[in-house]
C-alpha cells in the first residue's frame, strides 16, 4: 500500500512536470482508471473517486487547467497514452 502511494506520487509530480509544454492544449486530457479501491473506484452513480482521482484533480486545480478523466483499463493504459487518447496518466502501479 506504501508502494502505491509513492508511486501515485511520483505520477503526480511527473504530471506537474509535463504540464508547462501541454500548456497551449485546451484541456488536459488524463487517463484513470476506475477499478483499483481506494486509489480509483467507481460509485454507484458511476463518479470516480478516489486517491488518484482526487490527485489529478488537485494538480490541474493548481496547475489552473481544465482537465477531462479519461477512464481507461488497466491493461490498456500504456498503449492508450502511446496512441495520444489522453496526455497524461494518473493511475497507481506498483
Amino acid at each position: 500500500m506504501f508502494r502505491r502511494t509513492i508511486l501515485s506520487t511520483v505520477a503526480a509530480a511527473a504530471l506537474a512536470a509535463i504540464a508547462l509544454p501541454l500548456a497551449a492544449q485546451d484541456t488536459l486530457r488524463i487517463g484513470v482508471e476506475g477499478a483499483y479501491p481506494p486509489f480509483s473506484s467507481k460509485e454507484s452513480d458511476g463518479t470516480l473517486v478516489g486517491f488518484d482521482i482526487e490527485i489529478a484533480k488537485a494538480l490541474c486545480a493548481e496547475m489552473q487547467r481544465e482537465c477531462e478523466l479519461v477512464e481507461q483499463e488497466w491493461d490498456g493504459m500504456i498503449p492508450a497514452l502511446k496512441a495520444r487518447k489522453f496526455d497524461a496518466i494518473v493511475a497507481s502501479m506498483s
